[in-house]
C-alpha cells in the first residue's frame, strides 16, 4: 500500500510540480486577457476604408455622406454608453442620474440623432460630470470607419467612366498612395440606370473585408426605397418615425421561481456550455499526458524498474490516480480563484445589470449541482478514455505506434460535433436524449443539457450505464495493459486488440 502511495505521489508531482505545469496555469488567464484585450483594441487597430465614388447620375453622393454622418453618430453614441456605464456612478436602486439622451440605453438611429444635436461627446460629459467616479479617464476618442474622399489630382473628374476606373487601380493596388500616404479600398461606381437595374459596381482589391460594400449597399437601398415611398404619396418622415418603432422583448427563464430575466439568465444557461467545452479539453489533454508517458517510460525501460517495486496492476492505478488528480488540481485552482474574484466585486457591484450577472455566475457555479457533476463526469470520463490510453501505450514501443488507434478515438469523440447546435437549441429533444445515452459521449450531453432541466430519471440511468461501462473498460484494458507492459512486438494491430479484447 504505501509503495501505491509513492507512486501515485510520485506521478502526481512529476507533473504538478513543473515549469511546465504551472506555465499552463498561467497561460489560461493570460490567454484569456489577450482575448478580451484584442476585443477591445480591435476596433481602434482596423484600417479606416477610404473610398471614391463615381456617381453617374450625380444624386447619390450626399446620401452616402449622410448616411456615413449617421454612422460616426451612432459609434460616438456607442462609446458614449460604454464609458458611462463604466464610470457614472448609478443611484441605489441602479438607474443613471443623466437624461436622455445622455443616459445609457437604446443606441437607435434616433437617439443617435438626438445626442448628436445636444451637443454629442462634450456635452454629455459635462452633464455626467458631477457623477463621475473617482480616477475617469477620458473619453475615448471615435475614429469614422468610412470616409469618402475625391478623386487624386492625376484622375479627371469629367472624362469615360472605364478610363477614370483604370486610372484608380494603381490606387487600389497600393502602387500609388493618395495625399497625407492614405490607401485608397475601393472604388464605387453608381451607373446611371441604378433604378432600374439597382445594381453597383464596386471595385476593390480586398474581397474578403465586405463591410464597406454591404454599407454602401444598405444607405443607397435607404435612398431608393424613400423614393418609392414619396411617389406614392407618403411622407418619408412619417415613413422613418413608423420603422423606429420597435418592441422590446423581455426573455424570462420559466424554471426559475417567478422567474429569472435578462442578462443573469442568459449567463446561467452559458455555465454549463463552458464546463462541457472544459470537460472535453481537461479529459483529452490529461489522457494524452498519460499515453505520451507510457509509452516513454516502456521505450526507455524505466517500466522494468518500476515493476521491480510494485505490481503490474498497482502501477496502473498510481498513473491512473496521480493524472486523475493533476486533471482535478488545475479546475479546483480556478474555481477557487473564480469564487474568490466573485465575491470581492460582487461585494463592491452596484445594484443593476453587473451585480445581477456577478450572483448569477457565483449562483450558477457554486449554487447548483453543476460543479459537482463537473468533477464526477470528469473521473469517469477520464476513466474510460485514460484506461484505453494506457492499454495502448502499454502496446506500443513508440507515439508512431500508438497513433493507429489514437486517431480514430479521437475521431469518435469529435463526431457529435454536427448536432451540437441541435442539443443546445433543444437539449430534451431525441438528438439530446440519444447521446446522454451513449457512454462514449455522456458526460458532454449531460453538461450540455443540464440547465434545461432534463428528467432525472435520463440523467440518474445515464450515469449508472457510464458507471457500468468504465467499470468493464478499466478492468479490460487493465487485463491488456499487464499483457503488453513488458512485451516488445513492434506496432500493434487492430486484430490484436480487438483479440485482447475478446479474451
Amino acid at each position: 500500500m504505501n509503495a501505491l502511495l509513492q507512486l501515485i505521489t510520485h506521478e502526481y508531482r512529476k507533473y504538478v510540480f513543473t515549469r511546465g505545469f504551472l506555465a499552463f496555469i498561467m497561460i489560461i488567464p493570460l490567454a484569456g486577457a489577450f482575448g478580451a484585450f484584442a476585443n477591445k483594441i480591435s476596433d481602434r487597430a482596423s484600417p479606416i476604408r477610404h473610398f471614391v465614388v463615381l456617381d453617374e447620375t450625380g444624386e447619390f453622393i450626399p446620401r452616402i455622406d449622410e448616411a456615413l454622418a449617421d454612422r460616426d453618430a451612432e459609434d460616438t453614441l456607442g462609446v458614449w454608453d460604454q464609458y458611462a456605464y463604466q464610470w457614472v456612478s448609478p443611484n441605489e436602486d441602479g438607474t443613471f442620474p443623466l437624461e436622455p439622451p445622455f443616459a445609457p440605453g437604446d443606441p437607435s438611429p434616433d437617439r443617435a440623432s438626438q445626442f448628436k444635436e445636444a451637443g454629442g461627446i462634450d456635452a454629455a460629459l459635462a452633464a455626467a460630470k458631477p457623477y463621475l467616479k473617482d480616477g475617469a479617464p477620458e473619453v475615448p476618442s471615435v475614429r469614422a470607419r468610412y470616409v469618402r474622399v475625391g478623386l487624386p489630382m492625376d484622375v479627371p473628374a469629367a472624362g469615360d467612366q472605364q478610363s477614370q476606373i483604370e486610372q484608380l487601380l494603381p490606387y487600389l493596388n497600393g502602387k500609388k498612395m493618395l495625399d497625407d500616404d492614405r490607401a485608397l479600398f475601393a472604388v464605387v461606381v453608381i451607373p446611371a440606370d441604378i433604378r432600374e437595374g439597382r445594381q453597383v459596381s464596386f471595385w476593390t482589391n480586398n474581397l474578403i473585408a465586405s463591410d464597406l460594400s454591404g454599407f454602401i449597399g444598405r444607405a443607397l437601398g435607404e435612398t431608393l426605397r424613400n423614393e418609392a415611398f414619396t411617389a406614392e404619396g407618403l411622407d418619408v418622415t412619417v415613413v422613418d418615425r413608423i420603422r423606429q418603432i420597435q418592441v422590446s422583448v423581455n426573455e424570462i427563464k420559466a424554471d426559475q421561481a417567478g422567474g429569472e430575466d435578462g442578462a443573469a439568465a442568459r449567463v446561467r444557461t452559458v455555465i454549463p456550455l463552458v464546463l462541457a467545452y472544459t470537460l472535453f479539453i481537461m479529459i483529452t489533454s490529461v489522457g494524452g499526458m498519460l499515453l505520451t508517458n507510457t509509452v516513454e517510460e516502456k521505450s526507455n525501460k524505466i517500466v522494468e524498474m518500476l515493476l521491480s517495486s510494485v505490481s503490474a496492476t498497482q502501477l496502473m492505478i498510481g498513473k491512473l490516480v496521480g493524472l486523475a488528480l493533476v486533471g482535478i488540481t488545475m479546475p479546483a485552482l480556478f474555481l477557487g480563484i473564480g469564487y474568490l474574484l466573485l465575491t470581492f466585486f460582487g461585494a463592491d457591484a452596484a445594484p443593476g445589470t453587473a451585480a445581477e450577472i456577478i450572483g448569477a455566475i457565483k449562483g450558477g457555479l457554486f449554487g447548483s449541482p453543476l460543479v459537482p457533476l463537473f468533477f464526477l463526469y470528469f473521473v469517469l470520463g477520464y476513466l474510460f478514455y485514460s484506461s484505453i490510453y494506457l492499454a495502448v501505450g502499454a502496446m506500443s514501443d513508440s507515439i508512431q505506434d500508438a497513433q493507429s488507434f489514437v486517431v480514430p478515438l479521437t475521431l469518435m469523440l469529435l463526431l457529435p460535433l454536427p448536432f451540437l447546435s441541435l442539443v443546445i437549441q433543444d437539449p430534451n429533444g431525441i438528438v439530446a436524449r440519444v447521446l446522454t445515452f451513449i457512454p462514449l459521449y455522456t458526460p458532454y450531453a449531460v453538461m450540455l443539457r443540464i440547465s434545461a432541466q432534463p428528467p432525472f430519471w435520463e440523467i440518474a440511468a445515464a450515469t449508472a450505464l457510464l458507471l457500468f461501462v468504465v467499470g468493464y473498460v478499466v478492468f479490460t484494458m487493465g487485463r491488456i495493459y499487464r499483457k503488453g507492459v513488458l512485451s516488445s512486438s513492434g506496432a500493434p494491430s487492430w486484430k490484436e486488440f480487438l483479440n485482447l479484447v475478446r479474451k
